[in-house]
């Protein structure tokens, strides 16, 4: 059973360095690419309240880190992938309460390795924000593009991944398909229609799905990656 836990590391403890002391000593780097090359994720399952196979992080969050001379102005915004050895309810705070505390630990050898600094979460915005319970979430996302999109238009999500809207209209009953392409995977999402008439109506009885790759990890499923990678793209 796999998950997504987007994390909100907003807040933090320890000693934060100082820009100018950065730039002292590391004075040919920009001193934000200093501090994101010295940070580390620590996932916390301390106390084995989850049944953990494996993790992995698909998106760093450090494109949400901002700093300036006073210290954090908004901190990294992490996403995993996590496989459970079961099913564990992605509501039941009892079993994620300790997943929510992860953090970024931040530690500069000669500035402050001494008393890192540690980007957490002290509102409780972090959450599981995907299942593989929650599936109607991709579907919605898809027909978002499927209405969106031109017969044949392609558009690249980033470098790895790309959405095509292709259909066929020749002859009943018609369909309109999604191909995901992912690092040279590809999954097709698509619905059918009785007549050309209902080609707005998206249907749950009319999907269909077929997926070419097999593919265990996000980064490598067309599906999961191009789920993650949109998640945040306003409707």
């Amino acid at each position: 059973m796999y998950y997504y836990i987007s994390f909100y590391l907003q807040k933090g403890e320890g000693f934060f360095p100082n820009l100018d002391k950065i730039k002292s000593i590391f004075s040919s780097k920009d001193p934000l690419d200093v501090i994101k090359e010295n940070m580390k994720f620590s996932f916390n399952n301390d106390n084995h309240l989850l049944p953990v196979d494996k993790y992995i992080i698909i998106d760093n969050g450090f494109d949400h880190l901002r700093i300036d001379e006073d210290g954090v102005v908004k901190g990294p915004m992490p996403v995993i992938w996590l496989m459970l050895k079961e099913e564990i309810d992605p509501e039941d705070i009892n079993y994620w309460q300790d997943a929510m505390m992860s953090d970024y630990k931040l530690s500069i050898l000669g500035i402050n390795n001494d008393d890192p600094f540690f980007f957490q979460d002290h509102n409780g915005y972090s959450k599981v924000i995907y299942s593989e319970h929650m599936a109607d979430d991709l579907w919605e996302r898809l027909e978002y593009w499927a209405q969106k999109l031109d017969i044949g238009q392609k558009v690249d999500i980033d470098k790895n991944c790309s959405i095509v809207r292709k259909e066929n209209l020749e002859a009943e009953p018609f369909n309109i398909t999604l191909e995901i392409s992912c690092k040279g995977e590809v999954s097709t999402w698509g619905w059918t229609f009785e007549s050309e008439k209902d080609l707005t109506h998206f249907e749950p009885s009319d999907k269909f799905y077929s997926d070419r790759s097999n593919c265990e990890y996000p980064e490598e499923n067309p599906s999961l990656y191009f789920l993650h990678k949109t998640a945040y793209l306003n409707k």
